[in-house]
């Protein structure tokens, strides 16, 4: 069994975004739109429509 660390501190702000996003993109993982995921974090559509072509354009 791997060992859990119980706090990471993260001083990169690169690697810190980085994480944030993919917190982000894993309400992905089932087939959801953009609007479904929106509704679940308790966002607007809007923002939720902004961040996912924000990381598509960031990945071509």
């Amino acid at each position: 069994m791997p060992l859990q660390v119980p706090e990471l501190v993260l001083t990169d702000p690169e690697a810190a975004n980085a994480l944030g996003q993919t917190a982000f993109l894993g309400h992905f993982r089932d087939p959801a739109s953009p609007s479904e995921v929106a509704r679940l974090l308790g966002m607007p559509a809007n923002l939720a429509h902004h961040h996912v072509q924000k990381q598509a354009a960031d990945q071509g």
